[in-house]
């Protein structure tokens, strides 16, 4: 029986009206569990960033065009790297689906990586003791107490300095080691003389590492005491003069370390302080660099505030891979140090209070190139420790021991450096006056 006109278009008004129903229905399922329903969604971007997105229906062949990938469909190469691609989002829905999460899962530059592109980027193993036993302690553990009531509940750089506003991305090349080095270096030469932008290619490329610790160096990997000792012994080109490539270019004859560091002299679990001996570094303001006390939280919290961001150590488990924002809270006490960030801040965010890093994977991944760790209170952070069992893997210096003990969120406490610049007349803490001399902060 043909309809009426009238009695048609109440039919499409009770058709609209179901389509309505059903489309408002997605939509409550897309934020609760961070689904999509658009095959566009990808292209959204978050807090002013692009290139990334928590929802998922999105076709493989759309992530392909919008990460510049360059394999084709039909390919062994293509195939394989949907098969990637469809394993993370399907990790990441199970992940964002559970109601007590305090981050979350999202697509990214990194979604399609294999496992062994994405080890690379870590290339980076902490300073570990030589056998033998620790070395001679050139500056003790301060018996000064700090105060840490008197510290802010939340404080970051973030923003406040071009280090610590211009992500950078390390690509295919383990040197996060020489970033997390060269971005500390450049943070404090703002805070303490001017802007200089270190050159991570010559820390790549011209440090030296005989005893391999943490890597065999360039992109396999060194550590932030090795990259802090070249820089205060040679000094540093800026990064337009030696321009980041992601390889191991051949160093410069003029720019070549004689003395690589003795791992020693940094080792053991007390702080320690290496001098500068370069004019080319003491023209930067450089007077060297400090690696603070083993899994002690308060020189942290204090150097962190009173001087400026720090080069530290952490886990950087497969979650990281897959990381959006929120406060990543996936790290166990038995864990694999494995790489190099800037630590920026810390804050809290009901319910849970948090570390602030800066990556080297690009302002496209996490939260604009930041991550937020799970930060525990003061006596649960102290006692968070457990056995890294495995130093050797990607780290460690040869003949090094076969276990470590850290402590903190993801090992965060375990090997942290900073380097050590004079203060310069214009500089931004002599405009600003505070500096870790500051009595306040003390007991």
């Amino acid at each position: 029986m043909a309809c009426h006109p009238r009695e048609m278009k109440d039919s499409y008004r009770f058709v609209w009206a179901l389509v309505l129903i059903l489309v408002r229905k997605v939509e409550g399922l897309a934020e609760r569990y961070k689904l999509s329903y658009d095959a566009t969604s990808f292209l959204t971007t978050k807090g002013g960033q692009s290139g990334a997105s928590p929802l998922w229906a999105m076709h493989f062949h759309d992530y392909v065009e919008k990460f510049g990938r360059s394999y084709q469909p039909g390919t062994a190469e293509y195939e394989r790297r949907r098969a990637l691609f469809e394993e993370r989002v399907l990790e990441a829905q199970r992940h964002n689906a559970r109601p007590d999460r305090l981050w979350e899962a999202g697509v990214n530059e990194l979604t399609d990586r294999t496992p062994e592109e994405l080890q690379r980027l870590r290339g980076y193993g902490r300073n570990v003791r030589p056998a033998g036993g620790p070395g001679p302690e050139l500056v003790g553990t301060s018996a000064v107490e700090f105060d840490l009531s008197k510290l802010p509940k939340e404080f970051s750089w973030q923003g406040v300095l071009r280090a610590t506003t211009e992500v950078q991305d390390q690509d295919q090349c383990g040197s996060c080691w020489a970033f997390a080095s060269a971005t500390v270096l450049r943070a404090h030469s703002e805070l303490f003389q001017k802007d200089h932008h270190f050159s991570v290619q010559q820390i790549v490329s011209c440090t030296p590492n005989p005893r391999e610790c943490g890597g065999q160096g360039g992109c396999t990997g060194a550590t932030a005491e090795l990259a802090m000792h070249y820089v205060s012994q040679v000094g540093s080109l800026s990064e337009k003069d030696f321009p980041y490539t992601a390889t191991e270019e051949e160093c410069p004859s003029g720019l070549r370390l004689q003395q690589p560091l003795d791992v020693s002299t940094v080792a053991g679990p007390s702080l320690h302080q290496i001098v500068s001996s370069g004019t080319d570094a003491a023209s930067l303001g450089l007077t060297g660099f400090l690696k603070l006390p083993e899994n002690q939280l308060e020189p942290i919290l204090l150097r962190l505030f009173a001087e400026g961001p720090l080069a530290v150590s952490i886990a950087a488990g497969s979650g990281w891979n897959m990381y959006w924002s929120g406060i990543y809270d996936s790290c166990q006490r038995d864990i694999v140090i494995d790489h190099a960030v800037m630590l920026v801040g810390w804050g809290e965010d009901k319910p849970a209070k948090y570390w602030q890093l800066q990556n080297s994977w690009g302002p496209s991944w996490g939260e604009g190139g930041f991550i937020r760790i799970i930060r525990h209170d003061l006596q649960t952070e102290r006692s968070y420790c457990g056995w890294d069992t495995d130093p050797s893997i990607g780290s460690g210096c040869r003949g090094g021991p076969s276990s470590v003990w850290i402590c903190g969120s993801c090992g965060i406490l375990y090997d942290v450096v900073m380097p050590t610049f004079s203060v310069g007349q214009n500089s931004w803490w002599a405009r600003h006056g505070r500096n870790v001399t500051d009595t306040s902060l003390r007991q």
